[in-house]
């Protein structure tokens, strides 16, 4: 869902909204900032949320990442959110395995809301340069990711830490998937899960 905002300008920018979900210390606001400054920015942990606007190789639209905090109690605001959204990008901390299970009740949570259902999906596998991380195709199998795909499709992996602001746009004009009906599983498309290292050990 991608829409035309109404501003003055003689070409209107559209903006997508994209949510940054995932657990609390994932890395969601470093994530943020590096997209948007390029650069490491020291962070405590978000109450509440960020928002930053995110201008894409294609002039016409901007991102507009909100970047939730993940702590257990910001977690039953995650679905004020929702309705607006365009895209997820889930974040996971592939080093902290302890909280793995933690992360797959939250996703499946997120994604089994109606309002969702069929938006495209990015999940980060962060901290990759740490010793012990999972890689993006362990995470998949950990996260049980293959659930919330259509029967038959698999998740892309973008292996070798690819700058994740060139998967999320991609996904943005995925087709959608339709809504199903109450009684089945949510289905979207094909996603990929992108790779990232964390800015400080």
């Amino acid at each position: 869902m991608v829409w035309d905002m109404g501003t003055r300008s003689s070409k209107p920018q559209k903006q997508a909204h994209v949510l940054m979900l995932g657990l609390d210390s994932s890395g969601k606001t470093t994530l943020l900032y590096k997209l948007k400054f390029n650069e490491n920015v020291w962070t405590v942990q978000t109450v509440g949320f960020n928002v930053e606007s995110l201008d894409t190789d294609r002039s016409s639209l901007a991102l507009i990442l909100w970047d939730i905090g993940g702590q257990r109690k910001m977690r039953s605001y995650w679905k004020h959110f929702y309705p607006d959204a365009a895209g997820v990008l889930f974040v996971v901390d592939s080093w902290d395995q302890k909280r793995l299970e933690e992360a797959h009740k939250e996703l499946h949570r997120a994604l089994h809301h109606e309002a969702l259902w069929g938006i495209p999906l990015v999940v980060l596998a962060n901290k990759q340069d740490l010793a012990g991380a999972l890689s993006a195709g362990a995470l998949c199998e950990k996260l049980d990711l293959r659930r919330v795909l259509k029967p038959g499709q698999n998740p892309m992996r973008a292996e070798g830490n690819p700058h994740p602001a060139l998967c999320v746009p991609l996904t943005l004009y995925a087709q959608r998937a339709a809504p199903p009906p109450p009684s089945t599983a949510p289905a979207r498309p094909a996603f990929p899960v992108c790779t990232a290292d964390s800015s400080r050990k």
